[in-house]
């Protein structure tokens, strides 16, 4: 798989050390044939949540979508608006989708998934719900 260097493209100031250390272990996880088994610890603010958002970039720049779910609505629509601008800037498409969200919007957010429309989803159990 390729990579590009995305924290030029997404994110607007340079990676820590240990951000960046964390993004070249995951994307080499990503990029070996091995199940990844991995989590990425840190303080409140020390930069899980853009690294996260970097690891599934690698995805779609390889022509994948990605998600990732959160345990509350409340902690999925947190990631959802701090990714947003970052994602608009690198014109990755991202949705949120969660269990309270009404039928008609769910429906919509489900087509455009499953046409490729959407690059990453963020949400809650919602994203794996048969329903």
């Amino acid at each position: 798989m390729r990579l590009l260097p995305l924290k030029v493209v997404i994110a607007p100031f340079s990676l820590t050390n240990a951000q960046t250390e964390a993004l070249k272990e995951v994307r080499a996880d990503m990029a070996s044939h091995e199940r990844m088994l991995r989590l990425v610890q840190g303080d409140v603010g020390s930069g899980k949540t853009l690294v996260a958002l970097l690891s599934m970039a690698t995805m779609v720049e390889a022509g994948r979508q990605a998600a990732m779910m959160a345990p509350t609505e409340i902690l999925a629509r947190q990631h959802y608006e701090r990714m947003l601008p970052l994602c608009e800037a690198a014109r990755v498409k991202l949705a949120l989708l969660t269990g309270r969200d009404k039928a008609a919007e769910r429906k919509k957010t489900l087509a455009a998934l499953e046409a490729g429309d959407i690059d990453i989803v963020i949400g809650t159990h919602a994203l794996f719900q048969e329903t």
